[in-house]
């Protein structure tokens, strides 16, 4: 990127009058159905490695959340504190337009441009890590699996099967994580309180809509043979990938808006809303629904595809026989 673009960007994003912040992942529920789903792309030479660790990997899917936010975590753990921009990357957060070709493509690149957004934004530069955090973490299986250490490649894989999760969510993509840029409703509720889940559009498409139809998505995730497939450049794959779940950011946002004023329901005070609630969740599993069990299919594929790659980067080790 010349120094003459990134100055004209950086100055672009001055203008904006919020800065991005940590979006919130799939609900635990969905990344334990993705996480299920992605070991059936498996070959039989490690699938049932995988389906015997299920529970295992389930639990450890969700782990990465909660070692960034519990501060009892980091004394164990203090490669996690403060962790949160390993979950997202907010793609257009320089204003960089679709596909995104002009966003830094490598960790210097990247540190070097947040460093300088950081000095004109007081500290809010950040746009996330998330593609190096799928590109080490996949790493990490790769080296387990050369040394023969199982525990590590299922710990690794778990973790990964976490940020799989996330770049399949297309609030993860966006600086518009929680709708504020396009006028989407965001109400005052605090995490752990009962309405958490229709705070945002966020939380509204990717916790409570899944969470309401868990069973019903997860029948209509089909995965075949023909899905696997060795990835090559996963740094360079983990952006593409990203870059196709912001495509479907703005039907996500347009419809809830739509719902909304459709219901009467657009409004800061959330009464309105829950009176509406069951209307607004059916009109939203009828409108995007679908997307949503197609994200979750692909993230399933995509975690899927990484395991299977790493094990076959590390010379497709044979399991030991019991």
């Amino acid at each position: 990127m010349s120094p003459k673009l990134s100055k004209i960007v950086l100055l672009a994003f001055a203008l904006s009058l919020c800065a991005s912040s940590p979006a919130l992942p799939w609900g635990a529920e969905g990344h334990k159905l993705i996480t299920v789903k992605a070991a059936q792309v498996l070959p039989p030479e490690i699938r049932s490695l995988f389906e015997n660790r299920l529970q295992d990997l389930r639990r450890l899917s969700v782990e990465p959340d909660e070692l960034w936010k519990d501060p009892k975590q980091w004394e164990a753990h203090p490669e996690w504190k403060n962790r949160s921009n390993w979950h997202f990357l907010d793609i257009d957060h320089f204003h960089f337009r679709y596909p995104f070709k002009e966003f830094p493509r490598t960790r210097a690149g990247a540190d070097s441009f947040y460093a300088r957004a950081d000095s004109l934004y007081a500290g809010r530069g950040n746009a996330g890590y998330l593609p190096w955090t799928i590109a080490d973490f996949y790493r990490a299986i790769v080296d387990a699996w050369k040394r023969g250490d199982i525990e590590a490649v299922i710990q690794n894989s778990g973790h990964l099967s976490h940020f799989a999760g996330d770049a399949s969510m297309p609030l993860h993509a966006t600086r518009n994580y929680d709708g504020l840029y396009s006028g989407n409703v965001k109400y005052k509720v605090r995490w752990g309180d009962p309405g958490y889940p229709d705070r945002s559009v966020h939380e509204r498409f990717e916790l409570a809509l899944v969470d309401m139809n868990l069973v019903r998505y997860g029948e209509a995730i089909r995965i075949a043979d023909a899905d696997r497939r060795q990835l090559t450049d996963i740094l360079s794959g983990a952006f593409d990938f990203i870059v196709e779940s912001y495509f479907h950011l703005d039907k996500i946002t347009a419809t809830d808006k739509t719902i909304m004023e459709r219901l009467n329901v657009l409004t800061e005070d959330k009464k309105p809303f829950d009176a509406r609630r069951d209307d607004y969740y059916k009109a939203l599993d009828e409108q995007v629904g679908q997307l949503a069990v197609d994200r979750l299919r692909a993230g399933a594929v995509y975690l899927g595809n990484l395991w299977y790659s790493a094990w076959v980067e590390a010379g497709k080790p044979a399991l030991a026989k019991k």
